[in-house]
């Protein structure tokens, strides 16, 4: 096949013509700034990677060293650079992690094939040549570099805890709170993978206000086996109270008399009447007081009726009633903490009064008056919650939890969810695929070393020679992002260049495929202290190391960034659409 000659194109009569020079000129100008864009995310790479901060003409300030977060407040100084925020949000939603990586490998698979383009290679050409490696790249990762385990065994704890502390190891967060990574996976596995059982509290907001009133970082924890609810107890002496092994019970209809259609329609009322009423009041509430205590409930939650305003569903005359039989209850709770509650303890809400006193055998009871652990008010910064406590065998049941994020600053708390949203969508998709990978470049090194092998093995024309050692660049182009880290902030290294490293450590990966050898998870590690020396003994056992990364995430970073280089490598011109 004859080498693209980026100034010639034959026209259908076989004549050649010269090629338009804008379209090339346009074309490299795209490409470029995709490239550009993805060369400023490569200091958001790695266990020593900095953070961006984004202002506004509003004063919004934004800090984060998120790939996702950071992409969609860049100014896109090109349409095609668009593209990307599409990228990031897709490897976002699949996994919760590997943004930045993918942003850079594209840009680096764009940067290597604008080279070849200068050289004379056809667009189309890299694109088929690329083609021949979407099958290697899932195939070589699965035999040589996964780790197959169970997170729910304990002794498979540290390799869920390894997980996230890599995920979160570049952000400031994991700095302030090294304790963290922890609380989530304690979190984590006591849901048995289920992130849905975790309940997330953002200390420092507080209900009905819009401002932020932080608190120190050491609040940060996780409470298991209960869940928090914005509410409190309507009797003032109870304000404080905390009740243990309380019976509970759910009613979704109002404690309040409805009114009768005679007082309704008649525009004047004599003293008899409002006496009667009254009357009808006090005994439609105590019948319905008299029938609960019977049932032996100690505390009542009522559903707020929305309909009739916020808080509404339990009158003064009931409060008074339930305050003589000695039942506690709380503040009338949202639709979605009553179905919480039902579901949390597998009790029954009580939906009518004709319901309620239907509850006359011990079965129909059992069903719509349950037990609890506790019901105390806890304090939170300025903000007073209400937490119900599971008994063993409900959490055994359903294992819900309470994660409290706590930090001093607005900024630093919207941080710190950004980076608990990561982490438990990472571990939430280990849990339902547990299969991980070194971290430290091993992965994008030994496949370099196995494409470079393939290209010795098969029989290739040089074109795809020459594309596929350009891609090999690509994938060493990690390694070499987070050794240069380390080179960046020493003095007197025993290593010369980065390179030296990666190529070193590809050698180990090439000797191993050429023999059939097992691998040993190689890969580069990055000290935190920066006094320490970059040598050879860096490159070691990621799995010892505790340096891990899931298998879909590296497989899907390698294979979107791949797909989105060779979409954007088709396109030549960026056409306005005509209104």
């Amino acid at each position: 096949m004859q080498p693209f000659n980026s100034e010639k194109i034959s026209s259908s009569n076989g004549h050649i013509q010269r090629k338009d020079k804008n379209w090339r000129t346009e074309y490299i100008e795209n490409l470029k700034s995709c490239i550009n864009l993805g060369e400023k995310f490569k200091t958001l790479l790695g266990p020593k990677s900095f953070d961006k901060l984004f202002t506004s003409e509003e004063n919004e300030i934004i800090i984060t060293n998120d790939g996702a977060t950071a992409i969609q407040y860049y100014i896109n100084e090109n349409d095609m650079t668009k593209l990307f925020i599409e990228l990031s949000q897709s490897m976002d939603d699949l996994i919760g992690d590997g943004t930045t990586s993918v942003i850079i490998l594209t840009s680096e698979i764009l940067k290597e094939s604008l080279q070849l383009f200068f050289e004379g290679i056809h667009p189309i050409q890299i694109i088929k040549s690329l083609n021949l490696i979407n099958n290697w790249i899932e195939q070589h990762l699965i035999e040589f570099q996964v780790i197959k385990i169970n997170p729910l065994e304990y002794n498979n704890r540290d390799f869920a805890l390894q997980l996230v502390k890599t995920t979160l190891n570049s952000k400031c967060t994991s700095m302030v709170i090294p304790n963290l990574s922890n609380i989530i996976v304690d979190a984590m596995i006591a849901s048995k993978g289920n992130k849905k059982l975790i309940q997330v509290i953002k200390s420092g907001y507080i209900s009905g206000s819009i401002t932020f009133k932080g608190s120190t970082n050491e609040l940060t924890q996780c409470l298991k086996s209960c869940q928090l609810f914005d509410s409190n107890f309507i009797h003032e002496n109870d304000l404080n109270l905390s009740l243990q092994k309380p019976k509970i019970a759910i009613l979704t209809f109002d404690l309040e008399f409805t009114k009768t259609t005679e007082l309704s329609n008649n525009n004047t009322i004599d003293s008899q009447q409002i006496d009667r009423i009254l009357k009808e009041e006090d005994n439609y509430l105590k019948t319905i007081v008299v029938q609960l205590k019977k049932l032996g409930v100690q505390c009542l939650l009522v559903m707020e009726n929305i309909s009739n305003g916020v808080g509404y569903g339990i009158s003064e005359k009931a409060k008074y009633w339930l305050y003589r039989s000695k039942i506690h209850a709380l503040k009338p709770l949202k639709k979605s903490d009553t179905l919480l509650i039902s579901d949390m303890f597998n009790i029954r809400p009580i939906s009518s009064v004709n319901e309620l006193k239907e509850l006359t055998t011990n079965e129909k009871k059992n069903q719509y008056v349950k037990e609890i652990e506790y019901i105390k008010t806890i304090h939170i910064s300025d903000q007073i919650y209400v937490s119900l406590g599971q008994t063993e065998e409900q959490f055994k049941d359903l294992p819900y939890s309470v994660i409290i994020l706590s930090s001093p600053t607005f900024i630093s708390i919207e941080e710190m969810e950004r980076a608990y949203n990561d982490a438990i969508r990472v571990l939430e998709h280990f849990f339902k695929k547990p299969y991980l990978v070194p971290g430290g470049g091993a992965c994008e090194t030994s496949l370099s070393a196995f494409i470079t092998l393939q290209l010795e093995l098969n029989n290739l024309t040089s074109l795809d020679k020459i594309v596929l050692n350009s891609f090999c660049k690509v994938l060493e182009s990690i390694p070499n992002i987070l050794s240069n880290q380390s080179f960046n902030t020493l003095q007197n290294n025993t290593i010369s260049t980065p390179t030296i490293l990666v190529n070193e450590l590809k050698n180990i990966y090439y000797k191993k495929l050429r023999n059939k050898e097992l691998s040993n998870y190689d890969g580069i590690f990055i000290p935190t202290n920066n006094k320490q020396q970059i040598t050879l003994s860096n490159i070691c056992d990621m799995k010892e190391k505790g340096v891990l990364e899931l298998f879909d995430s590296k497989l899907s970073q390698i294979q979107l960034a791949l797909q989105t280089a060779q979409q954007l490598l088709k396109i030549c011109q960026i056409i306005p659409l005509s209104k």
